[in-house]
């Protein structure tokens, strides 16, 4: 069959055009998908130092009510559950008691108590996959948190 005027590729060049614009779409979907799921990581990881760094301070707690003894400073890792991998660090540290003597804080009752007050901080990082560069005291990139809570023993004199 004969085309009485002659063809000029126009149907060629409409699919090229159509071709590149559904590669571009296609490509930046998948960037944004990439950045999508960097964001979630990194949300996650936060949430682990977050949470890491609320079991520095239970853990300074428990063992100061257990002993009686407050802990200087101590680091320890948090596991995973399922393999046993460390996932993040925490190291908690406090320092001297501030004291307000007997009489000078609010009495209750009859009453005359001491209250003393110990300044806790607690640093964590989460770690991810690199558990040897897990260290809460330098900054290495991996998602941290720092929280800081007073812990108040009444005493009565």
């Amino acid at each position: 069959m004969t085309s009485r005027t002659p063809q000029r590729g126009m149907a060629l060049l409409v699919s090229l055009m159509l071709l590149l614009l559904l590669t571009v779409i296609a490509i930046s979907a998948a960037n944004m998908s990439s950045v999508q799921q960097r964001m979630a990581i990194n949300s996650q990881n936060q949430n682990v130092a977050f949470q890491a760094s609320e079991s520095g301070l239970a853990a300074w707690i428990t063992h100061y009510v257990k002993t009686g003894i407050p802990l200087v400073t101590t680091e320890e890792p948090l596991k995973d559950d399922e393999n046993d991998e460390v996932v993040a660090k925490f190291a908690v540290s406090s320092s001297d008691p501030i004291i307000l003597p007997p009489g000078v804080g609010a009495s209750i009752g009859t009453e005359n108590p001491e209250f003393r007050t110990y300044p806790i901080t607690s640093l964590a990082v989460a770690c991810g996959s690199d558990s040897s560069a897990c260290d809460p005291a330098t900054d290495n990139g991996h998602a941290r948190a720092k929280h800081m809570q007073g812990y108040e023993q009444r005493r009565v004199k």
